[in-house]
């Protein structure tokens, strides 16, 4: 078992320096090839670093998340060089004792961390199945694969709830940890026959890299999450070490020092910078990563920096910084308290459990005399992993009666209305019989004719919405449109595909839907349009929305041909909580979930503008203001619930109630422009 932020070594610091850091001193090898190099506890530093500060807030260091990458470069490295401090007669002890190493160093800290998470979860978490599972699989080396076959994207803004996203680096160092010792073993390296380990090693590096290329551009989470595509970059680490114990390592030359200063800028360059493109920045790290460990070595400054006492600390914790680091900034967005002024809190938490872990539970069972033979740590710690998974079954099959979890079972249904109502004439789920993503909602047969509702009589018109999620969030309003006005209503979400589609974006299903739409209206009918306006970074309006607009009036244009007019659904205010029921809890408190409306209305304004640009420049097309029913300019807050119940489902998607408290603008909005034909 092993993971990203693992000190993979055979060897410890000088009696100096493990007082300094507060570490016993172990029997080391006097061999120089195997000597402890504090440089690269000083590289974990850096690497565990840019990812924390990536992980707290992603404009502070937007490629901080390479971190992870300059880590498994260390890792190759040093497994290495472990393993070739190593003497055994046959490859199962040598196995067996390179397994028990793994668990002894890394199982301790893993399990009290997911088992003291979980409980949390259990607690904060309204929803916990999918991080406690994620969780689960955690403690067996395979999160990495679970988070791929739930089509997790490590970029999307939903990644940051699930609470042991960040143990999939550790599931896939696990899986090659696995392979990695077969290779070394019979390749003949362990025996001083580096040769075969080179070509096979390079072969598959290549490999790997090639692959990865490829596949990043068919299925980038295969590309992200699974071992083969990664393999090149821990087998990078592997190469350089058998490279660099064959190399003339008694003197440093002058052109070396500059190279090392010159590489440790550009790599915290490349991790200050947005990745215009994320293979080029991940080979960037590695190959840069190689560069230092190669170059940085003693009298060079690079090396007095990377082995500053503080800083040669915290990479010897990296370990356990980058098992709760997440876990605290998870646990405190389900908690609404991702803010700034809780940074600070959050850091010193992590820091201080990390600082814990490592002295109290880590370091004690890595050096336990009873736990010394292979097959009583690798029995022990594979006995405590299954008695922390069956804990998580436990919890993701019970209840909470405490905290934020419970107030969201516990809450009325008047507090906390359904996202969606039932499907007018099946009753069936709105979701997923009307929403296609491509993926496990598919475009059906019967899709169309499912989510029509037909006019009330003959004449009364139809009202079509077509978009993404936030054409999907309006379904109760278009349910009450049908309920007063007799109009029918069609409505299919396709989740992140907008109408209009970007020109980048083809999503073949959103087309077809569109044209059996324009194969059923007449004249006098309406296409009702929603989709997300405002930038979840909470910096102005996406970045598509000039060029939409221009698809738009176009649109427009083309319909205005069969005299059907075109309604834009403006943009709802847009909140910056992640738990609707932790929201409820602080409700008057500093931490409420209110936000000020001056700052909401000022992107509001700004995508509206662009829009009414649009909408000028043609007759049939009318923009809808959301934003004033749901937070009127009397107020000086906008709140997520109105008179004790919650009118979102998440940030910026209206529930059932929100949708509805819509309806009698919208009906005026409708008569004011003679869009209404049939009245009852």
């Amino acid at each position: 078992m092993s993971g990203p932020f693992s000190r993979e070594r055979t060897l410890e610091p000088s009696t100096r320096q493990a007082r300094e850091f507060g570490l016993e001193r172990l029997s080391i090898p006097t061999n120089e090839q195997f000597s402890y190099r504090p440089e690269i506890d000083g590289l974990r530093a850096l690497a565990v670093t840019a990812v924390i500060l990536n992980h707290a807030h992603h404009q502070w260091l937007p490629s901080g998340y390479l971190g992870v990458d300059i880590f498994f470069v260390i890792s190759g490295f040093v497994i290495t060089q472990s393993l070739c401090a190593q003497e055994h007669d046959s490859f199962g002890s040598f196995f067996a004792s390179f397994i028990a190493r793994r668990m002894r160093r890394l199982a301790p800290a893993l399990i009290l961390c997911i088992f003291v998470s979980s409980i949390a979860v259990w607690l904060l978490v309204p929803t916990p199945k999918s991080s406690l599972a994620t969780g689960l699989s955690a403690l067996f080396g395979a999160s990495n694969l679970f988070l791929y076959f739930e089509h997790v994207d490590y970029f999307s803004p939903a990644r940051d709830l699930n609470v042991f996203l960040h143990t999939w680096s550790l599931g896939l160092e696990e899986q090659f940890y696995l392979l990695f010792p077969v290779i070394f073993w019979f390749s003949g390296l362990g025996k001083r026959e580096a040769s075969r380990f080179r070509i096979i090693m390079v072969t598959l590096c290549v490999l790997s890299f090639a692959a990865s290329l490829t596949i990043s551009r068919i299925d980038p989470t295969a590309s992200f999450f699974l071992t083969p595509f990664r393999l090149w970059e821990l087998g990078a680490g592997a190469l350089l070490f058998e490279i660099w114990r064959s190399a003339d390592r008694q003197h440093q030359l002058g052109f070396e020092r500059l190279v090392a200063v010159v590489v440790l800028g550009f790599l915290v360059v490349i991790l200050l910078l947005p990745a215009p493109q994320l293979e080029l920045w991940q080979a960037s790290a590695v190959v840069l990563t190689m560069i230092l460990i190669r170059t940085a070595r003693m009298s060079s400054g690079v090396f007095s920096v990377l082995t500053q006492p503080f800083v040669v600390f915290v990479g010897r914790i990296s370990y356990p910084l980058y098992l709760w680091h997440w876990t605290i900034f998870s646990l405190s967005r389900w908690a609404n308290l991702d803010l700034a002024p809780i940074i600070p809190i959050q850091l010193s938490l992590i820091l201080l459990l990390s600082f814990l872990t490592f002295r109290y539970v880590e370091t004690p069972l890595r050096c336990a005399s009873s736990l010394r033979r292979s097959c009583i740590a690798i029995g022990a710690f594979s006995i405590l992993s299954v008695v922390c998974s069956a804990v998580v079954l436990q919890l993701i099959n019970a209840r909470s009666m405490f905290g934020i979890a419970s107030a969201a079972h516990n809450s009325s249904k008047e507090s906390f209305p359904p996202p969606f109502l039932p499907l007018k004439q099946s009753g069936l789920n709105f979701d997923p019989n009307c929403v296609v993503d491509g993926d496990k909602r598919l475009l059906t047969e019967r899709m169309f004719d499912l989510c029509t509702v037909p006019p009330k009589r003959a004449g009364a018109g139809m009202i079509w919405a077509v978009g993404d999620s936030h054409a999907g969030h309006l379904q109760a309003l278009l349910y009450s449109v049908h309920d007063k006005t007799g109009m029918g209503v069609h409505l299919i979400e396709t989740p992140g595909f907008p109408f209009p589609m970007r020109r980048n974006q083809f999503f073949q299903p959103r087309q077809q839907i569109f044209n059996d739409i324009v194969n059923r209206m007449s004249a006098g009918d309406v296409v009702l349009i929603g989709r997300l306006f405002l930038n979840r970074e909470n910096v102005g309006v996406v970045d598509d929305l000039h060029v939409w607009s221009a698809d738009l009036l176009e649109l427009g244009r083309q319909l205005a041909l069969r005299n059907v007019s075109v309604v834009i659904v403006g943009p709802p205010p847009m909140f910056n909580f992640n738990s609707l029921y932790s929201c409820l809890l602080m409700q008057g408190t500093w931490f409420s979930c209110d936000v000020d409306r001056r700052s909401v209305a000022n992107r509001v304004d700004g995508a509206e503008s662009i829009l009414k640009a649009a909408a000028d420049k043609a007759e049939n097309i009318f923009l809808f203001d959301t934003f004033s029913v749901l937070c009127p300019i009397s107020r000086q807050m906008c709140s997520p619930f109105a008179d004790g119940m919650s009118m979102f489902r998440d940030r910026d998607h209206l529930n059932s109630a929100g949708a509805d408290k819509l309806v009698e603008a919208f009906l005026a909005f409708l008569r004011e422009r003679q869009l209404v034909r049939v009245t009852e």
